[in-house]
């Protein structure tokens, strides 16, 4: 997520907050259907399927500059609820990170935006 030019990246804030909370780095335990399931406690379905049996969430490449009204539903739904998901992990990491005192909000938006540049 980007916001005022800086980088929120969930994976690297969820691994910095975990390192400071629990003393490892959340390894393989930082996916964005991981930190839905222990920030948000909702479930996110990475493995749905178009009417064809491909994978969502690999296949949108076929739908790169097309109209938004050619785009199937399922694909919009599942694209929106990323977003939508990935927001609200974002902002319930970002809180923790700042309540925990040991990765300040700002601290924490400065070392993603160092690790990825």
């Amino acid at each position: 997520m980007v916001d005022a030019g800086r980088v929120w990246d969930t994976l690297i804030l969820k691994r910095l907050l975990t390192l400071a909370t629990e003393g490892h780095t959340a390894q393989g335990e930082a996916s964005l259907a991981a930190c839905a399931r222990a920030h948000l406690g909702i479930d996110l379905d990475k493995a749905v399927q178009d009417t064809a049996g491909h994978a969502i969430r690999r296949n949108f490449a076929q739908y790169l500059f097309a109209p938004l009204a050619t785009i199937p539903a399922d694909y919009l739904r599942y694209a929106a609820g990323d977003a939508l998901v990935t927001w609200h992990c974002s902002g319930s990491l970002t809180a923790a990170s700042a309540m925990c005192c040991v990765i300040p909000a700002t601290s924490a938006a400065m070392l993603t935006k160092v690790w990825l540049a």
